[in-house]
């Protein structure tokens, strides 16, 4: 287990790296223009992971993962490059016909 403290800012960095994300990714917008998705997508991760005990604050914008957290060595889990959507539909609203 990982049990150094992290900037908030190392780890969106790291993310950025991991997940290969574009400029135009760093760009886009919630709807309400006010934060950036990736802004709005880490701060609810964090809550939530802060939330099941798998993390906890250090200092302001420092964090440290915690002993409930599980192994990341022992995770199946491997993390994927990104694939670009081949058409806008996965990105459109779904209709329910029910």
């Amino acid at each position: 287990m990982d049990e150094a403290a992290h900037l908030i800012k190392d780890v969106r960095d790291h993310l950025i790296t991991v997940f290969n994300l574009t400029d135009e990714d760093l760009d886009e917008r919630v709807p309400s223009g006010q934060q950036t998705k990736l802004a709005n997508r880490l701060g609810w991760g964090r809550t939530h992971l802060k939330k099941a005990g798998l993390i906890e604050q250090v200092d302001r914008g420092v964090y440290r993962i915690t002993a409930a957290a599980p192994d990341p060595t022992s995770s199946p889990f491997q993390p994927t490059t990104r694939q670009q959507p081949t058409n806008n539909s996965i990105l459109l609203p779904v209709s329910c016909t029910c």
